[in-house]
């Protein structure tokens, strides 16, 4: 049957939009909707797909596994334990990601941090086998691309340096490049 019920008939019911004998959607007594669960947890809580015609606005997306989200209009596309905590963040995939800093951004990789001004880490690398670091892009404008984490990670830690590739280089020093390499230190 098709309809609208208010179990019990009391304000401690939740209101069910009935099709078919399934409950379509649930107004929880706290007013949160719920689209295909009986038990709605955030102000719109949808079990199953969504599909839009037009954009999405939102403050804060978090996608993947126990991510994390607490930044302002901070972004995390998908993976697994991510983290995004500054303003205007984004990670974007991977796993063990952080991007804490402001404007800072991780594209991809595993066990990446961009936590400087405007710092971007893209497609690191993470060895788990031997429990070594990824790369960290932590100055101002500092970007690591393409940095590999068997070794040990790249960090690019002062203002406006950039590692290209590589691993376990250092880019400490303002206005510092590294190329391509392995165990290379700039000042």
């Amino acid at each position: 049957s098709k309809g609208i019920d208010c179990s019990g008939g009391s304000n401690t019911s939740n209101l069910g939009f009935f099709n078919c004998s399934i409950e379509a959607i649930t107004i929880g007594t706290t007013g949160k909707v719920g689209i295909g669960t009986t038990s709605p947890s955030e102000a719109l809580t949808v079990a199953g797909n969504i599909s839009a015609s037009g954009g999405l606005s939102a403050t804060n997306i978090t996608g993947g596994v126990n991510s994390t989200n607490t930044g302002t209009t901070s972004f995390i596309g998908g993976g697994k334990d991510n983290t995004a905590s500054g303003y205007r963040t984004a990670v974007l995939g991977g796993c063990s990601n952080t991007s804490s800093g402001n404007f800072g951004a991780v594209i991809t990789g595993q066990g990446n941090k961009a936590c400087g001004f405007g710092s971007v880490v893209v497609a690191g690398g993470y060895n788990y086998n031997y429990g070594l670091r990824g790369n960290t892009a932590s100055g101002t404008k500092s970007i690591v691309l393409q940095g590999g984490g068997y070794v040990g990670g790249n960090n690019a830690g002062g203002g406006y340096s950039l590692i290209g590739n590589g691993v376990n280089n250092l880019s400490p020093g303002g206005y510092s490049l590294i190329v391509n390499g392995y165990g290379n230190a700039t000042n």
